[in-house]
Parts: C-alpha cells; structure tokens; sequence
C-alpha cells in the first residue's frame, strides 16, 4: 500500500495514522454507513484498497490534508473530527465521531468552528445520528444549547441524505 498523501494541489502533508474519514463518512459505492468502520480499512495503517477505492472515497477533500496552516495538533484523528466540503459553496461539514461525544464541546473544536464560521454561512455538524445546522448568529447566541441531544435534528447536509431503515 502506498504511503496516504493528499491529492495533487494539496499540502505535503501524509494522513499518517489518521484513518478518522475511512469510519466517519459514508460510502454509497460500498453500502458502508456513517460513523462505521470500512471493511477496507486497516486502522493502523489506512485504506487497504487505495488504488481501487471507490470515486466517493477519491472525491474526498480533508480539510487538515489540504492545508498546512492547520496545526498539527488539529489532525482529525487527535480532535475526533474532520472537516469536508459540502455542495453548496457557502457551508462545510464537520463529522464528529460518535464514540468521542465530548469532542464536540472540546476548546480545539470550538475554536475550530469559530473560524469556519467566519468564513461559511453554514455549518452541519453530523455526530452519528445527531445532527445540528449552525450559523454565525445561533453560534453566538446559543452555544451551551446546541448540542442538547433533546433538540429536534436540523436539516441534513444538501450532499448527505439521510436514510432512515424501518422496523419491523
């Protein structure tokens, strides 16, 4: 397996050990849910079928790969997060893994998301089956309240449809 490196046009940052995308997003070509481990990944090591990935798998674009002004301690694996770009030019996507909740009130992820929303309109932040829509102003006005898990779900990401199983 060849070392994991960003896409030509990123940084020259390597993904390391951080395997964080290859549990945190879905993979339609594979079934493979969100915020579940793929078959294909070797924790320690990364994506065991690099170069057949599926296009959704090369399509991805991290955040922390395409820019070295992110600090290394900001590497997706080290905070349990990891940002992606969304269809609409004015919002990003920030995955959360579901087995660290705390991640998303930790000092690196709040100030994280302060930046971003600097500079997008909006934020959808996905923790497992959790979701929130945040925005500059709500940010502000609301931190100690959005992550209450009571709260009803905010809108899915325009690129992420959310497909609910039935029972029975």
């Amino acid at each position: 397996m060849p070392p994991l490196k960003g896409d030509p046009g990123m940084s020259s940052r390597s993904c390391a050990s951080c395997t964080l995308c290859c549990k945190l997003m879905g993979v339609p070509e594979l079934k493979k849910p969100a915020a579940r481990w793929c078959s294909d990944c070797d924790q320690a090591q990364g994506c065991t079928v690099y170069e057949r990935r599926p296009p959704s798998c090369r399509n991805f674009a991290c955040f922390w790969l395409m820019d070295d002004q992110f600090p290394d301690e900001m590497r997706p694996d080290r905070i349990h997060a990891l940002l992606a770009f969304n269809d609409t030019p004015d919002s990003v996507v920030l995955h959360v893994d579901p087995a660290h909740p705390a991640a998303v009130r930790s000092a690196e992820v709040s100030a994280l998301i302060d930046a971003l929303l600097k500079n997008y309109q909006k934020l959808f932040v996905l923790m497992g089956r959790h979701s929130a829509m945040l925005t500059p102003s709500r940010w502000q006005q609301s931190q100690e309240t959005i992550w209450g898990m009571d709260q009803p779900a905010a809108p899915s990401p325009p690129q992420r449809p959310v497909h609910q199983q039935k029972r029975g």
